[in-house]
């Protein structure tokens, strides 16, 4: 593959990763709000917010696995599909905390489906020269996604409701189905002769270096995730002292 083909690929593809996380902080920008009108308490608008990585947890492993034994592709498109499923359904049948954490549990499922198969799928139709770099570039775009959603859910959240917002925001999924289909190619994938759903730990907890990175990842992930999942309610609730209300105000902070 060309440089310049390369480069138009993983150009595409981190577009459909930033596409991908637009309602990333949705939820998260509207807890005062939604809090408020289901008269819910801080532990269960917490299970909400938390659910989204249980929902994760629970899945990444397992799909993440099979794109060794499927093409990574497939995991993306199905889980992309699921993750624009899910942010409809929170916008259109979501009138309390059971039905939140259901959709909120299945957008969880597919980030686990998105973001890493996504970066397998990427990186198995790059040359080997570029694949450290394509790494590199895939996963800051996470970061730069989730500021991007919680720019767009302020935006919005100061003259639409929180479900507009979600409507509107699960074009961002469907719109990363487009550029996936289009432009990300299918890699060939060796077939096991035994079919595994789960994978074999036993290679990964004997080597100390893969195990020690691993937990300093997890870690970080935990940090991060307890942040993003916060940072606003606590602007609320900053800013709330000073009577600034409105949500552009409270979520605009948390894109950096």
């Amino acid at each position: 593959m060309k440089t310049s083909s390369t480069s138009f690929l993983v150009a595409a593809i981190c577009t459909a990763e930033i596409l991908s996380l637009l309602a990333f902080g949705a939820y998260p920008s509207f807890i005062p709000v939604l809090q408020k009108q289901w008269m819910a308490s801080n532990t269960e608008i917490g299970w909400v917010a938390g659910i989204y990585l249980g929902g994760y947890a629970a899945a990444v492993t397992i799909l993440v696995s099979l794109t060794d034994q499927i093409n990574a592709r497939r995991v993306y498109l199905l889980s992309m599909v699921l993750t624009a499923i899910a942010t409809l359904g929170f916008g259109l049948a979501t009138n309390g905390i059971a039905a939140a954490a259901f959709w909120r549990c299945l957008q969880g499922v597919g980030l686990a489906g998105t973001y890493m198969p996504g970066l397998k799928a990427l990186v198995d139709n790059v040359p080997k020269v570029h694949k450290s770099r394509t790494v590199a570039i895939y996963t800051s775009c996470f970061v730069f996604g989730v500021g991007i959603s919680f720019l767009a859910a302020g935006f919005l959240g100061s003259f639409l409701s929180w479900s507009t917002v979600f409507v509107i925001l699960s074009a961002g999924p469907i719109l990363a189905i487009c550029v996936a289909v289009f432009f990300l190619p299918s890699a060939k994938v060796h077939k096991r002769r035994v079919f595994r759903l789960l994978p074999d730990f036993r290679p990964v907890l004997k080597n100390r270096t893969t195990v020690g990175y691993s937990l300093a990842y997890s870690v970080h992930s935990a940090e991060y995730f307890v942040f993003t999942s916060w940072a606003v309610a606590f602007l609320h609730f900053a800013f709330s002292r000073h009577e600034i209300v409105n949500l552009w105000a409270w979520a605009t902070p948390a894109t950096i």
